[in-house]
């Protein structure tokens, strides 16, 4: 079962004698201690009555909305509601859900949001509720019953789930529910119950004068806005693939769309749009890779065991995550699966950073490429896997052994090899295109999205040009040449005659409109297009 409670006005019910305890109980300097307690007791209230002020009033109690000290000592004191959990949990009064190697997950705390987790029994439920009496008692807060909620599983019987309610006083709630922005459900978030960002996207379209923007215009809110509206729930959860490309529709068709809402013809390709602007794109986030960039980091977590209670959790259950080896992942959860996709679209990027090399494998893991030397022809011996099996066999004192590593490999590696700098520690997965190893969501996408080195040169000056968003891209379509002329719409039977609208003497493409066409060509306004840096090979070849 899962309990969430809300406090009630939990800033100002704190009492001031609970802070000078935890204070004192952590051992603050006695000194600090008043400083602190000087600086909350201080203040003083009046209240504007009719329009008129009161009296100065002296609070009792209460921790001050928006003084910079208030939300540290809040977490010192729900920290107290933290060690009554674990208190019940060593003397058998409370149990929480076990998540495997002997470990419990008994509740998650962010400021006056808990939830509480625990198997379902009438022991559990009274501890519960012994505990939260003992933390009102202590700390001045007091739950709030009419926003707190309990959630059980679908399985339970009704009988039982009504015998619960009753014991904890709290109304049921259904699943999924929010907590901190994000869905909570004990199965996969279904497709309708994530159709609320699609409906985000769509209120923010209509809250926009779309008859009056330009192509720049909506290429800008597009950038800033609409890709950025998934980004939160990307951080926490696996967005469903429906979804993802509902948005992407709705952002393409609002990129192309008419004047008073008519659809548009879409002239260039949506992966060529989502290319850097360097490269010919306008920058777009492609979400579905955007989706890989943000679980990248949770993925990072997992393969360096960081101390969470979700990664104990997924460790606890599935084992290993290992970006080299195909597991069946066809019993698992959601969660699990796409964190194995996401580690298998990144495991390029990823490189084991060696420190100890105690939980290394020479040959399996990727330390000194991103690429393991199971998986890569290199000038290795042979039998190198009866030599050795994990790094700390080629290490000595903190520092590579060259004669243990001679016999092993090539010359050329020995020296790739001892001209790696050791670490402290223990071995760690990092990302390997960022300078700390930080797998950053702009440098994950940047890999997935791909990268042209022999890019025009072109591109860069466009974006550089000092004239209107409008023109920019107006030229944008032009190297593209995606320019609806009367040939270009011919070949999409959009028209029947492809005859220049000028002159009438020659198909009317981007190469005769600009560069052939007599009109043209006594026009002056189209000389800037015979710079040397405005000639795409593509268009410049065949004029």
């Amino acid at each position: 079962m899962i309990v969430k409670y809300d406090m009630e006005k939990a800033y100002d019910r704190i009492r001031w004698d609970s802070v000078t305890t935890v204070l004192s109980l952590m051992r603050f300097p006695i000194k600090w201690v008043n400083w602190i307690m000087a600086c909350i007791s201080s203040p003083t209230y009046a209240f504007i009555i009719n329009g008129k002020a009161s009296d100065w009033i002296q609070p009792a109690g209460g921790l001050r909305q928006g003084d910079p000290l208030s939300p540290y000592l809040f977490i010192l004191i729900a920290q107290v509601l933290t060690s009554l959990l674990n208190e019940a949990q060593s003397c058998g009064s409370f149990t929480g859900i076990p998540v495997g190697d002997n470990s419990y997950l008994s509740h998650l705390m962010y400021a006056d949001d808990i939830l509480i987790t625990g198997a379902i029994s009438r022991r559990n439920c009274r501890g519960i509720e012994a505990i939260l009496h003992k933390y009102e008692c202590l700390s001045g807060q007091r739950v709030n019953k009419d926003k707190s909620a309990l959630y059980l599983p679908d399985w339970l019987s009704a009988r039982m789930k009504n015998m619960v309610t009753r014991w904890l006083n709290l109304p049921k709630g259904t699943m999924p529910f929010k907590y901190l922005g994000s869905q909570i459900s004990g199965k996969r978030v279904k497709v309708e119950q994530s159709n609320f960002l699609v409906e985000r996207v769509r209120s923010k379209l209509t809250s926009w004068k779309k008859n009056a923007l330009s192509l720049a215009g909506r290429a800008i809110l597009i950038r800033a806005t609409l890709t950025a509206i998934p980004n939160y729930w990307m951080t926490a959860s696996w967005i469903p693939d429906s979804v993802v490309d509902k948005i992407t529709q709705i952002i393409r068709k609002f990129l192309w769309e008419k004047h008073g809402g008519k659809k548009g013809m879409h002239l260039i390709a949506w992966d060529n749009i989502t290319k850097p602007l360097t490269e010919g794109g306008l920058n777009f986030r492609n979400l579905r890779k955007s989706r890989e960039a943000f679980m990248a980091r949770n993925a990072l977590k997992l393969l360096n065991n960081i101390n969470l209670p979700w990664v104990r959790i997924m460790k606890g259950k599935y084992g290993e995550l290992d970006p080299w080896k195909n597991p069946k992942l066809t019993t698992t959860s959601w969660a699990w699966r796409a964190l194995n996709y996401t580690v298998q679209a990144i495991k390029l990027g990823l490189q084991i950073s060696i420190s100890d090399g105690l939980n290394t494998n020479f040959l399996e893991h990727p330390w000194l490429f991103t690429t393991p030397f199971s998986k890569k022809p290199t000038f290795i011996a042979t039998n190198i896997g009866e030599k050795v099996q994990h790094i700390n066999q080629i290490i000595e004192n903190g520092e590579w052994c060259y004669n243990s590593i001679e016999g092993l490999v090539g010359e050329d590696l020995v020296d790739a090899i001892t001209n790696l700098q050791l670490g402290e520690g223990p071995d760690k997965w990092v990302w390997s295109l960022h300078p700390q190893g930080k797998a950053r969501a702009g440098s994950v996408y940047s890999f997935l999205n791909g990268h042209t080195d022999n890019c025009w040169d072109g591109w860069k000056q466009l974006w550089g040009l000092a004239v209107a968003p409008r023109v920019k891209t107006f030229l944008w379509k032009y190297f593209w040449e995606r320019l609806p002329t009367k040939d270009f719409l011919q070949q999409r039977g959009l028209t029947q005659s492809n005859l220049c609208a000028l002159c009438g003497e020659a198909a009317e493409n981007i190469q005769h409109l600009f560069f052939q066409c007599r009109y043209s060509k006594e026009g002056q306004p189209n000389s800037w297009l015979h710079r040397p840096y405005m000639r795409r090979p593509s268009l410049c070849s065949r004029r």
